[in-house]
C-alpha cells in the first residue's frame, strides 16, 4: 500500500519528529548514530520538563534518561546491534555517559551537548530559532512569515518514560508546530535513505 503524503500548508503542524541539533549534522558520525542521539535528546527533554526534574537529575543537577536497547532500537525502526553500535559510537566521541544504578537496576544515561547549541534565553521545552536565511524566497517570490514556526514549544509525556523505566517515546503525541516543516521533513527522509542503504 503507497504511504499517503500530503503537502505543507501555512497552518501544518508535525507530530512525533526528533530533536536533532544541527552541530551533530556536522559531526564525523553514521546516520544511525545521529538518529540514536536525536531519540536520546528527546527523551532528555522529558526529563528538562520542571515536573520531572526531581525523579530525573541527580545530585549534581545533571539530567538523566533511562531508555533501554530494546526500547530504542523499537522506536529508531533498527536492530538491536545497530543501536548498540551507535551507543558505542556516541559514548567513544563524548556524547553520552553512562553510569550503573546497582544490580539488575537500569543505568542511567547522561546526554551531552555541543555547546553551540545550547539556546540562550528559552524555556526549557522550546527550541531554538531556526535559521530562515538558506531557505528565504527566491527571486521575485514574496518571505514567509515563520514567526508562528519559531520556538515552537515541543509536545511531550512524561507517562512513557515512567512506565517500567523503558522511556519509550510516545507516539500519539499532539501534533506541535514544527520549525521550518520542510527542512525537517528533508531531514527525516535523509536519515531514512541511510538507514536503509545501510540495512541492505
Amino acid at each position: 500500500m503507497e504511504k499517503k503524503t500530503d503537502y505543507f500548508k501555512p497552518d501544518t503542524q508535525l507530530s512525533n519528529f526528533i530533536p536533532v541539533p544541527r552541530s551533530i549534522l556536522r559531526e564525523d558520525l553514521t546516520a544511525s548514530a545521529k538518529l540514536v542521539y536525536g531519540l536520546m535528546v528527546a527523551r532528555t527533554m522529558l526529563s528538562q520538563k520542571e515536573e520531572n526534574r526531581q525523579e530525573w537529575t541527580d545530585k549534581a543537577e545533571n539530567v538523566f534518561i533511562q531508555y533501554p536497547i530494546p526500547n530504542l532500537a523499537e522506536d529508531a525502526r533498527m536492530g538491536e546491534t545497530t543501536v548498540k553500535n551507535a551507543l558505542r559510537e556516541l559514548k567513544r566521541r563524548g556524547f553520552t555517559e553512562t553510569r550503573r544504578t546497582g544490580f539488575n537496576r537500569p543505568n542511567r544515561i547522561y546526554v551531552k551537548y555541543d555547546g553551540e547549541d545550547a539556546a540562550k534565553g528559552l524555556k526549557v521545552g522550546q527550541i531554538s530559532p531556526v535559521r530562515t536565511d538558506d531557505n528565504g524566497p527566491t527571486k521575485g517570490q514574496k518571505p514567509h512569515q515563520l514567526d508562528g514556526w519559531n520556538q515552537a514549544p515541543i509536545y511531550t509525556d512524561i507517562d512513557k518514560q515512567k512506565e517500567d523505566t523503558a522511556n519509550s517515546l510516545d507516539r500519539d503525541q499532539e501534533p506541535t508546530k514544527a520549525p521550518d516543516p520542510v527542512k525537517v521533513q528533508e531531514l527525516v527522509n535523509s536519515v531514512a535513505r541511510k538507514l536503509s542503504a545501510n540495512n541492505h
